[in-house]
């Protein structure tokens, strides 16, 4: 999505550690079959997803803006895992069990629909080791 004002929603959001800056996709419609790819520039073991489903910026702006209800992560050893997410203003942890992989995809499915058309990620991040 293009910015507004001083706000940008660019994919770098998601990984900036601030939860009152998102990645907003700006396709016509929620936003399904958009994603979003983490690339670790080496293979790790994933074992973690934390992830903020939506613009976590206020209560308000959370419920305005479409926010995920699932998304399948796919992992550069070609496995991939469909998540599914309480419509809850909450941040999400999943399990991924022991993934080796260089990047992860992360593909909206479904959405729970807001005011505004587009679909909000505000953070992701990876709990891994070598």
């Amino acid at each position: 999505r293009y910015a507004l004002q001083n706000n940008t929603y660019d994919p770098a959001n998601v990984v900036d550690g601030n939860k009152r800056t998102a990645w907003i996709e700006g396709v016509d419609g929620p936003g399904i079959a958009e994603w979003l790819n983490f690339d670790f520039g080496r293979d790790i073991n994933l074992h973690r997803i934390l992830i903020l489903p939506g613009y976590f910026k206020s209560a308000k702006i959370w419920a305005q803006n479409n926010r995920l209800a699932a998304a399948t992560f796919q992992f550069s050893d070609g496995s991939s895992r469909r998540f599914t997410f309480p419509d809850r203003m909450e941040r999400q942890s999943l399990d991924v069990g022991s993934i080796r992989t260089r990047w992860v995809r992360l593909v909206i499915n479904e959405v729970y629909y807001g005011t505004d058309p587009d679909t909000a990620v505000s953070e992701v991040a990876f709990e891994w080791e070598p």
